[in-house]
């Protein structure tokens, strides 16, 4: 299973409005690839993301304590460069949700270098737009929309579906920090464009 594969299996299979049932789906489709390869490990990452979502922090960073020490002991290619972008969004994830943004920083900061590294432009725009969520929670909102910005850029010169996708969800966060720093008219020009390429995906 190539990172490309991998990441749409991911895609298609969480629900994040169960994230328990999704934790079982991840574990069954690792155990099905091999928990042992490298696609299996960035699979059983998202069984830890869905720990965290429930509120099973410790857990959710002892499967990835794990998950780090079996990636670190193979060959580096682009699918270990993948595990390990997954691996450090994660880890920055479970931090972020157990309310500690500034120790997760460093995570998303790693993880666009392993992602380019992979050829995944999906994850790279899903670290920035983790760092934006932290830049928005710790400091300026001009560094979020610099975030923010570098996101949507890498979005809307990318080919790829799962990077062009990303392009509704960066304009609707730059409307919101927009429009809580009082600065309406940009809100609107985001949101409108959010509606856009929501409409041009055909995503509601």
């Amino acid at each position: 299973m190539t990172p490309d594969e991998t990441e749409e299996l991911i895609l298609q299979t969480w629900d994040f409005s169960d994230p328990k049932a999704s934790h079982d789906a991840f574990k069954a489709h690792a155990e099905r690839v091999g928990t042992s390869s490298l696609p299996g490990m960035a699979l059983l990452t998202q069984a830890a993301r869905a720990l965290g979502l429930q509120g099973y922090f410790s857990g959710a960073a002892a499967s990835l304590d794990q998950i780090e020490t079996e990636v670190s002991s193979f060959t580096d290619t682009s699918y270990r460069q993948h595990a390990q972008a997954r691996l450090a969004i994660e880890r920055g994830r479970v931090l972020t949700s157990a309310g500690d943004p500034s120790q997760a920083r460093p995570y998303f900061e790693a993880a666009p270098g392993h992602a380019e590294k992979a050829g995944a432009t999906g994850l790279v725009i899903d670290a920035l737009h983790m760092l934006a969520i932290v830049a928005s929670e710790v400091d300026a909102p001009e560094d979020a929309v610099r975030w923010n910005r570098r996101a949507l850029v890498a979005a809307e010169s990318s080919d790829a579906p799962a990077a062009r996708s990303w392009r509704a969800p960066l304009l609707n966060n730059l409307g919101w920090v927009y429009h809580d720093n009082g600065q309406h008219a940009a809100a609107l020009e985001h949101f409108e464009r959010a509606l856009a390429a929501r409409e041009e995906s055909g995503t509601p």
